[in-house]
């Protein structure tokens, strides 16, 4: 079940990889402790199910905000290891080290599809909890503007 109000999203201690400001899209909710991706036109987005399969999460949403219309504000978003619902208890032990999928804002699962990849498993904690590990930039080729 997708993010709809502010939570706080479990962080292994020492995790962090930083905070990083993005552009936000127009008229747009967002949750702190949700899942964001960069889209198509790099502006920051929540993710929601069947993003797109070519689609990678950045981060975690670190303030709740409704941007406005013309929207010019940078979201900011951290990057580290932090604890996700595991869907349909789907992650299992085996899967540490692996990619792993967002189902939608607060859930992971191993299922692609036309799901964007949401981070690497660094612990499955329970059959309802998976600590995944985010990074941003994702390659050399990726660049963001962090000002």
């Amino acid at each position: 079940m997708a993010i709809t109000a502010e939570k706080s999203v479990l962080e292994l201690e020492h995790s962090s990889g930083g905070i990083h400001a993005i552009q936000g899209l127009d008229s747009t909710q967002y949750f702190k402790g949700m899942m964001v991706y960069v889209d198509a036109n790099g502006k920051l987005a929540p993710v929601v199910g069947s993003a797109g399969a070519t689609l990678v999460v950045c981060g975690v949403c670190q303030e709740t905000v409704l941007t406005g219309a013309s929207n010019t504000r940078k979201i900011q978003f951290n990057t580290g290891t932090f604890g996700f619902i595991n869907a349909a208890a789907g992650i299992a032990q085996n899967d540490v080290g692996k990619e792993v999928y967002a189902i939608d804002n607060e859930t992971v699962g191993v299922t692609a599809g036309t799901n964007a990849i949401a981070g690497i498993v660094y612990e499955v904690a329970s059959t309802t909890l998976v600590f995944v590990t985010i990074q941003w930039p994702r390659n050399s080729s990726q660049t963001v503007d962090a000002t």
